[in-house]
């Protein structure tokens, strides 16, 4: 059984009627993995508990799954997790605050009280920062995106009418190339024949799809610190 569609769905757009319910629901599997391969999207809830990132030495630390909630924040190896002020997660899901195409973490800068120095906060390259959240790219409501369902309903639909045939799925799947995760930047390799991955696809659905593809890649300006904080060299680093 899928998480985006379920057999009824298909059924009530078309599905010939002499495929069961199981048979459908293999096809549903089938086709929400290919979206979530080819967007680099999860359209769905996942709570895989906490998850160790490495630091990037500036404010800000980006993902490549749009954030739901935050449940603890624990930066440079330390044990005990920020509190809520110390910290803004940007989980924003409708307009005109939609976090879910650049989502992130950021530090606050913390004054004690007005005798105090500042404090600058900075996720230290070379210390473990763990994050236990849930992620997804899901509706404000909690749904998935609608053009989503519709996508993989009308591919499932494609697929019992034998408008794909098995070496056209084999090709769709074998061209997704892996992906390379490097101080928080995701990057895709690019795909040798493009046309492999979309031909058999029809063009209004790739339309759709296209539109949720995750960014390339994700990165903040770098620089690199001592332990202690204090700068040592500052290199740029672009932003796609």
């Amino acid at each position: 059984m899928g998480n985006y569609v379920t057999a009824t769905e298909v059924k009530a757009e078309g599905a010939p009627p002499e495929y069961s319910d199981s048979r459908i629901n293999a096809r549903i599997v089938k086709w929400e993995e290919i979206v979530e391969m080819i967007t680099g999207q999860v359209f769905r809830e996942v709570t895989p508990g906490e998850l160790t990132f490495d630091g990037n030495n500036s404010y800000i630390l980006h993902f490549n799954l749009p954030l739901i909630t935050v449940t603890s924040v624990k930066v440079n190896g330390e044990e005990t997790a920020l509190g809520a002020t110390e910290y803004t997660a940007f989980t924003g899901r409708s307009k005109p605050q939609d976090d879910r195409r650049n989502p992130k973490i950021k530090l606050k800068n913390i004054r004690e009280s007005v005798y105090e120095s500042l404090r600058v906060a900075k996720f230290l390259k070379g210390y473990d920062q763990l994050i236990d959240a849930t992620w997804g790219f899901l509706d404000e409501n909690g749904a998935t995106p609608a053009p989503i369902k519709a996508a993989v309903i009308e591919l499932v639909l494609y697929d019992l009418h034998d408008y794909f045939d098995s070496q056209t799925t084999a090709a769709i799947l074998s061209s997704l190339k892996r992906e390379k995760t490097d101080d928080h930047e995701v990057e895709y390799q690019p795909v040798q024949n493009a046309k492999t991955l979309w031909s058999f696809i029809p063009k209004d659905i790739q339309d759709v799809l296209a539109l949720y593809r995750r960014p390339w890649k994700i990165s903040a300006p770098q620089r690199i610190m001592y332990p202690e904080g204090s700068i040592i060299e500052t290199i740029s680093v672009g932003a796609w």
